[in-house]
């Protein structure tokens, strides 16, 4: 409701008088939509993060999509049919028995280096360097693959100079 492209983009479409359907916790956002009479906006709960509230968005558009007719009736029939077995899964991986905890109970605490092969696997690893970063806290580092046997390969082969006088 207040990241100053949003703003932006709602202040062109009312330059160009464009429909706009607008979701938001609040703020600047919800503000603007009022003061220009545009009444077609959903009001979202305060207080979630964005990463953390995308699937509460997403489903919204979704719905919202269906209702003006551009997303037909067996998705949103799907959307509903999964949330039951989505929710079981969530109960799975948040046991202590899980590869998600075990994982991170491994990395806690750690710089990580992350290599990926080129092509979709470094977007892969780009991402969750960036999850690392954001949602943990804890530095850690990406290279694709071919990168890390062409330069960075010689790094490992020497030892550094922490390492010569440990």
């Amino acid at each position: 409701g207040n990241t100053e492209e949003t703003l932006i983009a709602c202040e062109k479409c009312i330059e160009n008088k464009s429909k706009i359907i607008g979701f938001t916790t609040g703020g600047k956002l919800l503000e603007l939509l009022k003061k220009m009479n545009y009444n077609n906006y959903v009001k979202m709960p305060e207080g979630l993060q964005p990463r953390a509230a995308i699937g509460y968005s997403f489903t919204m558009m979704l719905k919202l999509l269906n209702q003006i007719e551009l997303v037909n009736n067996k998705l949103i029939y799907d959307l509903e049919n999964s949330i039951e077995p989505l929710a079981k899964k969530a109960e799975e991986y948040s046991t202590k028995n899980s590869i998600a905890y075990l994982i991170a109970e491994k990395i806690y605490d750690k710089n990580s280096i992350i290599y990926a092969e080129n092509g979709i696997f470094d977007i892969i690893a780009y991402r969750l360097r960036c999850q690392l970063a954001e949602n943990s806290k804890i530095l850690s580092f990406n290279n694709m693959i071919p990168e890390m046997n062409h330069n960075e390969i010689e790094a490992f082969t020497e030892k550094t100079k922490l390492q010569k006088n440990l």
